[in-house]
């Protein structure tokens, strides 16, 4: 198997130093021309990769990001991902990916790796079995720079970068009941998550402002769960003419059970949620949905990631990113 090419193997390829190489490949000033290129050419005819890492460790500074989320394949995620990653690199940025899988174990496990990678900062969402803050404030005592973003853990120590969940939620119950929709559920995740819980919360104040009684269906992401959750919302007694879905996760599965148990959407059941714009137009026509700021929250993230690691004076704690409620292909919005 083909090792990766080193100084050394440059270096005794043109009897030459390491410490010569080194400086060559650095365009040092003590270098001569010529020398400079004999390396160079070298290098790039053995195949020489320089070593990020270990540079960084040198400089003392990799300007590497660590990222880690609940999982890569809820669209959510992804596009954050796609938005850091954009940004970091037009600041000079790399970024390493981890997810924790939903678990917190591996939550736990995903920091600590990347504290062995010696990145610079990290930008991180809660698994769905966060609810110990414990290794989260033992990472804030390391002086590693993070930054929370959508899951985030409630204290002042933390830096954040929210969406406008409970405002979000309370625009799209209340387009739902002005279109006549009166059996309205929602089908939410663990209540400890501040996501979960500022969801419910702006459902619940609209259902009460209209004298209705709120309906909430909970359920883990898992996709025997949410079949459960599904099950539970079309067997109802007293059948609901619309649902509220958590996130994409959940809407989706949603709409391939009913699907399975022959319900038709929108006319028996009008179902909507947390999603993006292009999937909603995939599924169906007019399906109202909440598009999530995936862009701006993953630049503000990276942009307060920075500015902590710059150890800039005013780094705002907690910053909050507006959604969009689309009803209609062609963005018709609140």
């Amino acid at each position: 198997m083909k090792k990766y090419v080193s100084l050394k193997d440059i270096a005794t390829s043109l009897n030459l130093s390491v410490s010569t190489v080194s400086r060559a490949l650095r365009d040092s000033y003590s270098i001569s021309p010529a020398v400079k290129k004999r390396v160079c050419d070298e290098a790039k005819r053995l195949g020489y990769k320089p070593n990020l890492i270990a540079q960084g460790l040198i400089a003392n500074a990799t300007r590497i990001i660590g990222v880690i989320v609940p999982d890569y394949m809820t669209y959510f995620y992804s596009s954050t991902i796609h938005s850091i990653e954009s940004f970091a690199r037009s600041k000079g940025y790399q970024i390493i990916i981890t997810s924790s899988c939903e678990s917190y174990d591996r939550e736990v496990e995903a920091i600590n790796n990347m504290m062995c990678l010696r990145v610079q900062g990290i930008i991180m969402c809660l698994s769905q079995e966060t609810d110990d803050y414990t290794h989260l404030k033992e990472l804030q005592a390391t002086g590693m720079p993070v930054v929370f973003f959508d899951r985030v853990p409630e204290g002042e120590e933390f830096y954040t970068v929210e969406m406008d969940d409970r405002v979000a939620t309370k625009q799209l119950t209340e387009y739902l009941i002005e279109k006549g929709k009166r059996r309205v559920a929602l089908i939410s995740g663990p209540s400890y998550l501040n996501v979960c819980r500022e969801r419910e919360g702006g459902y619940r104040e609209v259902l009460e402002k209209y004298g209705l009684e709120p309906s909430i269906v909970y359920t883990c992401f898992g996709d025997y769960d949410i079949k459960e959750a599904a099950d539970a919302v079309i067997d109802a007694d007293e059948k609901y003419d619309a649902v509220i879905c958590m996130n994409d996760t959940t809407l989706y599965g949603l709409l391939i059970r009913m699907h399975e148990r022959k319900i038709e959407v929108p006319k028996d059941v009008l179902v909507s949620g947390f999603i993006d714009r292009l999937h909603a137009q995939i599924i169906y026509l007019h399906i109202p949905f909440v598009d999530q700021p995936t862009d701006e929250i993953g630049e503000v993230a990276v942009k307060k990631l920075l500015a902590i690691i710059e150890d800039e004076q005013r780094v705002q704690r907690r910053d909050v990113c507006a959604s969009c409620l689309c009803v209609d292909l062609d963005g018709e919005n609140r």
